[in-house]
């Protein structure tokens, strides 16, 4: 499969990536794990290295399900990115991202995350609350500097002009 640098980072993922918010559910919402997991490793066999969740989808289960079906593959050739919430004053506090992250560490069953996202922001988010101190851009960088977090991304439906000002710093 044809690969691609991701960015700047060095990395490289095949062009074509798993987006993981449409697995089959079972109920409520919920990602149906025996039906998911073997979806997942069919695409890992295929040679898709980059699965991409959020804390959100499936009511929470899509990292749950990246954590089962990675088990038994070679954590080191496939990228996995999730999505943390971050977008409110709540949310953006150090100690409740730090506590998300942790938790998305927990459902991935992994020790690092290779791309992490913050989720949903746009420029008022991230001037009022996100870049501030103890808030999530600053817990964000901490968790990097211990190796949790391998590149820092954020999602957005800002406008062009807005995201180009959401530096998250290099």
């Amino acid at each position: 499969m044809e690969e691609r640098e991701y960015g700047k980072t060095g990395v490289r993922v095949v062009v074509l990536g798993f987006g993981v918010a449409r697995l089959p559910e079972s109920k409520r919402g919920r990602f149906d794990l025996e039906q998911g997991v073997p979806i997942l490793r069919r695409a890992f066999d295929l040679g898709v290295n980059y699965i991409d969740s959020a804390q959100a989808y499936g009511a929470g289960t899509s990292e749950t399900t990246i954590g089962q079906a990675i088990k038994g593959y070679d954590r080191a050739k496939l990228h996995l990115t999730t999505k943390i919430p971050s977008h409110s004053e709540y949310l953006s506090r150090a100690a409740v991202w730090r506590k998300n992250l942790e938790t998305s560490l927990r459902r991935l069953d992994t020790p690092y995350i290779d791309f992490l996202f913050l989720h949903g922001i746009d420029w008022k988010a991230f001037a009022d609350y996100i870049s501030r101190p103890r808030r999530a851009l600053e817990a964000a960088r901490k968790a990097q500097a211990e190796g949790l977090i391998r590149h820092l991304c954020f999602s957005s439906h800002d406008t062009p002009e807005n995201v180009v000002e959401m530096k998250l710093g290099t």
